[in-house]
């Protein structure tokens, strides 16, 4: 019966840590420092459960080779076999729920791997063109939502600022990341792939821009609004290029 009271007020104990651990919120220095997400939670549970799951077959193993060595003819030993075998019974039920805890453990692990996906410095939001991924540019690369679940982009962590999404890749400024061959800052860069490839467009080693917009159709436009600007322009490639709508008091250059 202490075997039984043992396991139970253990499984309570788990079942109110985990949420308190898993929900908690904190401020960002708190989390950077602690490094605790609910992915990391979940295999301690893993190996706590792992740790009395062998715990209880130990003892199973050790009551098992007890009862063998009772001779159940004498009066006292059958009395002994009895207790022991009520402490068996236990150890069994108790090694057969820490297993049950075990997998279930094992597989919200495994589920929740994208948890332990940090974000720092978020810099925008941006859906890629078919609107199945959303785009979050950080100061150590991208993080990217798509099926319900986070992931880390396998590209560059480069520090993204500006960030905006276009029909065939996005469009980029800021500063480059650990490893990156690009100049700091980066001025004005494109990819085609996810961040993977890079191409500098212009000013780099000169501007990063905190924020730039594009519509997601960038084809070539003619404009004919300023006789001072009528430049055959991509908006973004030929960034440099300035073109002047409603020439007069204000203008607005692209």
């Amino acid at each position: 019966m202490t075997i039984l009271k043992i396991g139970f007020i253990t499984i309570l104990f788990i079942l109110f840590l985990y949420p308190l651990k898993a929900f908690a919120h904190g401020s960002s220095a708190d989390h950077a420092g602690k490094n605790l997400g609910f992915g990391n939670i979940s295999l301690y549970i893993v190996i706590g459960a792992a740790i009395l799951l062998i715990l209880f077959i130990f003892i199973w193993i050790i009551l098992k080779g007890k009862m063998k060595t009772l001779n159940i003819r004498k009066r006292e030993e059958r009395e002994k076999a009895a207790k022991l075998n009520h402490l068996l019974k236990g150890a069994r039920f108790g090694t057969a729920i820490w297993v049950v805890i075990t997998i279930v453990a094992g597989g919200v692990a495994l589920a929740n791997k994208e948890s332990n996906v940090s974000f720092m410095h978020i810099h925008g939001l941006d859906f890629s063109s078919n609107g199945k991924q959303l785009f979050v540019p950080s100061h150590d690369g991208l993080r990217v939502f798509e099926d319900t679940h986070w992931e880390v982009a396998k590209s560059e962590p480069n520090d993204y600022m500006g960030f905006s999404m276009a029909d065939d890749g996005f469009y980029s400024s800021g500063h480059p990341g650990e490893g990156s061959d690009l100049q700091n800052p980066v001025g004005i860069i494109k990819s085609k792939d996810n961040g993977n490839t890079l191409k500098t467009l212009s000013l780099a080693g000169e501007s990063d821009f905190h924020v730039m917009d594009n519509t997601l159709d960038t084809e070539p436009r003619i404009w004919n609004e300023s006789k001072a600007c009528q430049h055959t322009i991509n908006r973004r490639s030929n960034i440099d290029a300035c073109c002047c709508l409603n020439a007069g008091p204000r203008r607005f250059c692209y």
